[in-house]
């Protein structure tokens, strides 16, 4: 009987399972449908509320009709939104409608330039990095800033020399050079190595250009950089010797390891998460006894 009883119980289950599943799809259809009908005919907040929604779900089956919305819209409020989902979906479908937006940038609004200078910064296209370039002599700092993060993540190294122009341009705006130094970082540029090396050095330089053309040179990673370092951890700059100490992890070489080990015991906080978190990224196995130490006691 117990047999029987379980028979008809998974029999009850098969079928009800059945009759969902045409209904499932059913309603899926049936939303699909409901927010084609608001991208075609909705108002801008409606699309704007549906554009959230999508982002939420990582959801990605409309984006060609927001394609079109972008290419006819005239709500920039709502072109920004669209661009902030294709970007955070790493969707490059959009390059060629967003590219009359930076070509036209003297008379774009603020903003929405911004955005569309972000969501550049994640695909090569030489028509919008030539024009991205441009906007880093922009009076707009903000603008200038993204167009400086854009270059950096730009993939091109021949703006190298154009990026040290603009930093060795007295008339430039001294609170972006900072910016110059963390793009040539992202850049990966070879050549730069000696200049960024030389910045780290010069004990009269400013301490946050030191800072980060540390972080820069750990970007690159070129090895005839790792005494200019060493030689950062040696000041009396707190915040200096804790960018030096994390800068050690982007070399390959037998002395980083060692290095690394010796920050966990040095006498400054940040100094020993710097460490911690180099050797974390360098995936240094024989520092699992001393992390578990300090995991512990620290």
């Amino acid at each position: 009987m117990k047999k029987i009883f379980y028979l008809l119980l998974i029999t009850v289950c098969i079928v009800a399972t059945a009759q969902e599943e045409p209904q499932e799809q059913e309603e899926l259809q049936s939303l699909s449908e409901e927010r084609l009908e608001t991208l075609h005919y909705g108002i801008d907040s409606e699309i704007i509320t549906l554009i959230d929604t999508l982002e939420k779900e990582k959801n990605e089956e409309f984006f060609e009709e927001l394609v079109q919305i972008l290419s006819s819209s005239n709500n920039n409020n709502l072109k920004s939104k669209i661009l902030t989902l294709f970007k955070s979906a790493s969707f490059g479908g959009a390059q060629e409608t967003a590219l009359p937006i930076l070509e036209n940038w003297e008379d774009e609004n603020r903003d929405l330039l911004i955005i569309v200078v972000n969501y550049f910064s994640d695909f090569r296209n030489d028509k919008a990095d030539e024009i991205i370039i441009k906007l880093i002599s922009s009076d707009d700092t903000a603008v200038a800033s993204s167009a400086l993060s854009a270059t950096g993540k730009s993939g091109r190294t021949d703006f190298e020399s154009v990026l040290r122009n603009f930093y060795e341009d007295s008339d430039f705006t001294k609170e972006l050079k900072p910016n110059i130094i963390l793009a040539l970082g992202d850049l990966k540029s070879y050549d730069s190595v000696p200049f960024l090396s030389g910045l780290v050095e010069d004990d009269d330089q400013d301490s946050i250009i030191r800072r980060y053309a540390c972080d820069s040179l750990r970007k690159i990673g070129d090895p005839s950089a790792m005494g200019s370092i060493k030689k950062a951890y040696a000041t009396d700059d707190v915040i200096l010797r804790s960018y030096a100490m994390y800068a050690m992890s982007g070399f390959e070489d037998a002395d980083v390891v060692p290095f690394l080990l010796e920050g966990l015991k040095d006498s400054y906080v940040k100094v020993r998460i710097s460490a911690a978190q180099g050797l974390g990224d360098v995936q240094a196995k024989d520092a699992i006894p001393i992390l578990q130490y300090k995991a512990r006691k620290d």
